[in-house]
Formats: C-alpha cells, structure tokens, sequence
C-alpha cells in the first residue's frame, strides 16, 4: 500500500519502512500474538538496521501497534502519528460508534472459534477473488476523492499483498484488534500527532478523541469532509509533521509506517 507515498518519503527525505505485521505480506506467522509483542520487534528490526531513534506512524488497524510502541519502547522514539487509527474496542463508545457491519466482524472475531473461521475465510477469498466488490463494501460511503481509481488501485494491491499467505496473517490481526489492548495508553513524553477525518465510516473519530486524550496529544486534528484514507492523500503533510519532532538536530530520520 504505502508504494503509493513513496514519492511524500523523498520529498520529505524520510526513509520510509513499511513493515509487514506477522502472516502478511513476506512476515511469517506469529501464532498467539498480542499488540504487546509488536514494539519488540520493532526495536529487532531497527537494531539490524543500525537504527537508534526514528518516528512511528499507523494507519487504521496500525494505529492500536503505533500506540504499543509508545508505551513500550519510547525511548527509541522521535515522535509517534496515528492516521485514522482504531481504538480499544472493550470501551463501549468506541463499539457503538462504529458500523453495524464493522461492529458484527469484531465481535465474532473476539469470540474466535469457528464463527470466526469461517467468517474470515470468506473476507479472504472475497479480497482475493473479487477485490473490488471487497473494496466497495469497506469503503462505499467513504469521500468521492479517496475512492478514485489511482487510491482504490493502491488499497487494494496493499490487500493483495495481505493475503499472499493466506487467510492466516489477516485474520490473526483482526483477532488481535478484536481483544482488549494489554496496556493503557498514557502519556510517555514523546510527541503524538493525531489525524482523523470526520467522514471516517471505517473507523469512528471518537476514537481518536480518546486517545488524543489518554496520551495528552501534541496535535489532535479532526479534518472536515475527510474520510478514512485522507493519509494516503496527504502523506507529505503527515511525514514532515512527524520529522519536525526530531529533537536531536538530525536532519534526516526514519519513519516506520504500519498499514492498515
């Protein structure tokens, strides 16, 4: 997906890594796993990188990982951006802000067991056998401009990519967000930028507020007639945002990006 903010990263003069959470993409499977285990290995793969300090960012489902990363390894971190990130699903306004179809998925993946199994094996062939009518249903009331061609062509290649193993990977990570975090957002002295549209049906922005309000957010932006992949429009502003945080002087950093 973030191939398409490639050119936001060079203009910028980031260094874009976007990571492949486990069972997805060209990430092996990590069975059991919790939002608690990301931010090691996180630190795993900056430590083989020579990388001490840079910045994290998560989009929708990458959100609740940005925000483990806060709490477990911030003093690795130069500032930290959510994008239309999801909340801790066990506070009851969070569930009852969200769409009835979304609020049914979550449900049953937190319930696991074969309701969920075969729920999401039918997702994951849907997203790769039809990928445009799986689209359709995520983002039909979505803003006109965030479901052009050249936008819809990016989620759904990022999609793909998703379930190049598989089943597994995706489900596993609903399953993850399905479940209380393990840990209670707070703040942690490092910078947090929010961003959230207040056309977002995917992911509703009283989650944000929340957050904003747990972590004491250094910029909480509600956007005006912005939906749910306002970031991938606006990757440039998001990733400058991000960098201006440096508080080392350094003129370049790392910003390590979680997909939706």
């Amino acid at each position: 997906m973030f191939r398409s903010i490639d050119a936001a990263g060079r203009a910028t003069g980031a260094r874009l890594i976007a990571v492949d959470r486990p069972g997805m993409g060209l990430s092996d499977p990590k069975p059991g796993r919790t939002l608690l285990d990301w931010p090691r290995d996180v630190a795993e793969l900056a430590d083989s990188l020579g990388i001490d300090r840079f910045a994290v960012a998560g989009v929708s489902g990458g959100g609740p990982y940005a925000a483990a990363c806060l709490q477990v390894i911030p003093e690795r971190l130069i500032s930290v951006g959510v994008i239309s990130g999801m909340g801790p699903l066990d506070v009851p306004q969070h569930r009852r802000a969200m769409a009835p179809r979304y609020r049914a998925l979550f449900a049953i993946a937190g319930w696991g067991g074969p309701a969920w199994s075969i729920v999401s094996r039918a997702a994951g062939l849907t997203a790769a056998y039809w990928p445009t009518g799986f689209l359709d249903w995520a983002s039909r009331n979505e803003p006109a401009i965030e479901r052009s061609k050249s936008m819809l062509r990016a989620v759904r290649v990022g999609t793909l990519e998703a379930f190049r193993n598989g089943i597994r990977g995706p489900a596993d990570d609903v399953r993850v967000l399905a479940q209380p975090w393990g840990f209670a957002p707070q703040p942690s002295g490092v910078p947090v930028h929010l961003w959230h549209g207040d056309r977002d049906t995917i992911v509703p922005a009283v989650m944000m507020q929340t957050l904003a309000e747990r972590v004491s957010a250094t910029r909480a932006e509600i956007i005006s007639g912005a939906g749910h992949f306002w970031g991938l429009l606006n990757a440039e502003t998001i990733i400058s945002a991000l960098i201006e945080s440096n508080d080392a002087g350094r003129s370049r950093c790392s910003v390590s990006l979680h997909p939706a």
